[in-house]
């Protein structure tokens, strides 16, 4: 976000940055400084305004201060330092936040940044050890902290969304007339495209194309994970980006 351009305070997303890390050995803090320094790169003085720097908190662990953590890392001297909650919306409302401040004047210049690193934590990297550092406050949490489930559906263990969303799209192959056979190459008809743009995207994780068969078509490197989906129908959280 950046100064106000006009008397009432129009808030604009000024820069933005992507890392993805394929070589592995990395924690949350290393991808969001990589991803930080592309942002700052792309607006010269933007860091000099910064007021207040926010975490967006990480699946794979990011410890009690790595918004604290990264400021001192990119020499940033934001006065509020803060993270998130967990959860899919906090960085859509940690932007939305913002720039409600901003237009009301309680904020000149803020830095969002998250990360994840599940595919490094499963190969035995720990999380950053200087977002624990005991010479760093712990960061405000804001955003609403609670379960992502109802205790309805944690006590029958309907808490994953490879678990909730194969439910829905069952409903809708049934009222759709389709089985599982003829929803899953409905499906495959739908994904082929995207992975089509994800072969020739840098920051895809997983950069080949594929048909919709061999999305669809179950076998020994794409089982069915819950019916009608596929492996290869699923979110990949398996990732350093």
């Amino acid at each position: 976000m950046s100064r106000s351009m006009a008397e009432d305070r129009v808030p604009v997303v000024v820069a933005a940055g992507q890392h993805t890390a394929r070589e592995g050995g990395v924690d949350v803090l290393d991808l969001a400084e990589r991803a930080a320094r592309v942002t700052l790169d792309l607006a010269p003085g933007l860091a000099d305004a910064i007021t207040r720097l926010s975490f967006v908190d990480a699946l794979s662990s990011s410890g009690k201060s790595p918004a604290a953590a990264l400021g001192r890392r990119l020499g940033l001297s934001a006065g509020a330092l803060e993270k998130s909650t967990v959860g899919g919306n906090t960085p859509q409302w940690l932007v939305t936040r913002a720039a409600a401040d901003i237009a009301a004047g309680r904020l000149e210049a803020t830095l969002i940044a998250g990360a994840e690193a599940v595919a490094s934590r499963r190969q035995g990297v720990p999380p950053p050890a200087d977002a624990d550092d005991d010479a760093l406050a712990p960061d405000e949490v804001v955003g609403v902290d609670r379960d992502g489930t109802s205790p309805q559906e944690a006590a029958i263990r309907l808490t994953l969304p490879a678990h909730v969303y194969p439910m829905l799209e069952s409903v809708r192959a049934q009222r759709l007339g389709h089985d599982h056979g003829a929803h899953r190459r409905m499906l495959g008809r739908l994904m082929a495209p995207f992975t089509q743009v994800a072969a020739g995207h840098p920051h895809a994780w997983l950069q080949q194309a594929r048909t919709a068969e061999e999305i669809a078509e179950p076998g020994p490197r794409n089982r069915v994970t819950a019916e009608p989906y596929t492996l290869r129908m699923n979110a990949n959280i398996n990732v350093d980006q």
